[in-house]
């Protein structure tokens, strides 16, 4: 008697329902055995696509959509930097102390033309007053003695627009009696 309790302790499961799952397991296990190996394979390399797959769309979606405030704000951040104006270089001299070569802070400015339809103008209390070329050339003309409407043309570009495209070059830190600061979001600074 003892024996036969034994027994049915062995064949009685711990856990309701883990006998069907093992029977389906050796089941699957079986019939994947039986297939030919080139179909076996097949479906190794597939299951390790798809996981490679899931694993690659986890990631965009991480980038693209959990962390894409953050990754945008720095990347912006490493676009637009203020740096330090160094002590200008002091003049080279002849023998009788006249100049002969002379350090001028100069300033191209340029656009990108790809871009520029993404500016937008906006007035002291955050209304949007201007977007797109005709509003950088509005405020730039003045700045640059241009005309509005040609300097339009220059910031919007043709049909093959560029990622950069000097729109003034050689231009003085007081050009016009106005400091050219004023342009700085969208001007390169070049010593010469």
């Amino acid at each position: 008697m003892a024996a036969s309790s034994a027994q049915q302790r062995r064949s009685t499961p711990k856990h309701p329902g883990s006998g069907r799952i093992r029977t389906g397991i050796d089941s699957w296990r079986r019939s994947y055995l039986r297939q030919p190996i080139s179909v076996r394979r097949i479906r190794s390399v597939a299951t390790i696509f798809l996981m490679c797959a899931v694993v690659l769309t986890a990631r965009l979606v991480d980038l693209q959509v959990v962390r894409a405030t953050t990754l945008s704000d720095t990347a912006s951040s490493f676009r637009t930097r203020t740096y330090a104006l160094h002590a200008k270089r002091g003049d080279i001299l002849d023998s009788s102390g006249a100049v002969l070569a002379t350090s001028i802070e100069r300033y191209n400015v340029g656009v990108n033309q790809k871009l520029i339809g993404n500016y937008v103008r906006y007035d002291d209390d955050g209304n949007v007053i201007g977007t797109g070329a005709a509003a950088a050339a509005e405020v730039l003309a003045p700045l640059l003695d241009m005309d509005q409407a040609e300097l339009g043309g220059l910031l919007l570009g043709g049909e093959q627009k560029s990622t950069f495209v000097y729109i003034r070059k050689d231009i003085s830190p007081s050009y016009g009696g106005r400091s050219t600061h004023s342009v700085s979001p969208v001007s390169n600074r070049n010593s010469t």
